[in-house]
């Protein structure tokens, strides 16, 4: 159990740094959070016998009474890290615990580690080995189950509060980020609690077999089950579109017998080329241009979008180009370049069939989009709506 625990933690953790890093660093503080949560609850549920084949989590486990005072600033870092304006002021603060009981223990780190694993195990860290400064580990869990439950709830109910207030101000990504991290920080505040007080309400260290399974897969489960969360998708549109694209390719199954199993392999090779290369950004893009590269007979990439991803060639084309100023968008593209700017860097010829394909896309204006979607809104732009007499021209 405790091995497939860390095989899950692992891969949220290296999923939010593919998916998050490049766009805010500050998804490191998460992963710092989550490692000290996951090690707490496997420091409460699993006896300290289950870390002898790990030397690295055994001593994580040894001191991870000290890392729970991570947690909460770490939270609050990460969530001033979406809202730069957050008017939280001197935050960091909420470190001075944690540097305590780490400078508490200094005598302790120096120990063998048979002598801190006696710590740890006998009479609930009942020991006479002057291993600490001040407050002794008895001591620092009953802090512990005061404190960090009490800032917890602050940086909830605060959270909260924000949102509320800041219903009409903030963007539905920003929000929908803002309502999945509460989300996450309750559902594992109330594990956490639960495990510690079962143990004190019933006096017993042991769990039952099938506890001991579930409690260390709330902390990666309740991340997974946000996926717009972990893999950032608000913001990756044209992925999404892609993979939904691809995924005709295997479940479609009316078709499968009707199609060549030629045009299902040509039609993958032409998705992962546009995914991949993005040929779209070129003004010039055209079918001929995948016919030619992919050397693919014209018939058979026509048939290819017909028949297998049914989508007409000049309509995905404008979708993925849209998708990928959308993306421009969320990056604040917009602040430091123009709309027509953009247009020309997603592949469109000029600033009129960008608007007309971005209505026909999203069925609004482009600056009406960025101001529901974006954090960083804009009144006007050279972009503004398109003359008629372009758009007449190019109809």
């Amino acid at each position: 159990m405790l091995n497939a625990s860390l095989v899950l933690v692992g891969l949220v953790i290296l999923t939010l740094l593919k998916n998050h890093f490049k766009k805010n660093k500050d998804i490191i503080y998460v992963i710092i959070a989550i490692i000290a949560v996951f090690i707490k609850v496997i420091g409460e549920v699993f006896p300290i016998s289950y870390f002898d084949q790990n030397s690295l989590i055994l001593q994580l486990v040894l001191v991870y009474p000290i890392s729970t005072f991570l947690i909460a600033p770490l939270a609050l870092i990460y969530i001033k890290s979406i809202i730069k304006s957050l008017p939280v002021n001197r935050y960091f603060l909420l470190f001075a615990p944690f540097l305590f009981f780490v400078i508490n223990f200094i005598p302790y780190y120096s120990l063998p580690i048979e002598e801190k694993i006696q710590i740890y195990s006998q009479a609930k860290y009942a020991s006479t080995q002057p291993y600490f400064i001040w407050f002794s580990f008895p001591e620092l869990r009953s802090i512990d189950n005061i404190y960090n439950p009490l800032i917890g709830i602050i940086i909830i109910v605060y959270l909260i509060q924000m949102l509320i207030r800041n219903n009409q101000k903030l963007s539905k990504k920003t929000y929908s980020h803002l309502m999945q991290v509460g989300i996450i920080l309750v559902v594992n505040l109330i594990a956490i609690r639960s495990i510690v007080y079962y143990k004190y309400i019933s006096n017993s260290e042991v769990f039952s077999p099938e506890i001991i399974g579930v409690l260390p897969m709330i902390l990666p489960l309740s991340i997974l089950i946000l996926p717009n969360f972990v893999y950032d998708s608000s913001i990756n549109s044209d992925l999404n579109f892609y993979f939904r694209l691809m995924s005709r390719l295997s479940s479609n199954g009316e078709n499968k017998d009707s199609i060549k199993s030629e045009l299902l392999l040509e039609s993958t090779r032409i998705m992962n080329y546009l995914n991949d290369e993005k040929p779209y950004l070129s003004t010039g893009f055209s079918i001929h241009d995948i016919v030619s590269t992919l050397d693919i007979p014209q018939k058979n990439v026509t048939e290819c979008f017909n028949k297998v991803i049914k989508i007409p060639f000049p309509r995905m084309r404008n979708q993925l180009r849209i998708d990928y100023a959308m993306e421009m968008f969320k990056n604040n593209a917009h602040l430091k370049n123009s709309i027509s700017g953009i247009a020309t860097d997603a592949g469109f010829n000029n600033r009129a069939t960008f608007y007309i394909a971005f209505k026909e896309v999203a069925k609004m204006t482009p600056i009406e989009w960025i101001n529901e979607n974006c954090d960083t809104p804009i009144e006007d732009d050279d972009a503004v709506e398109a003359p008629y007499w372009e758009i007449k021209k190019i109809k």
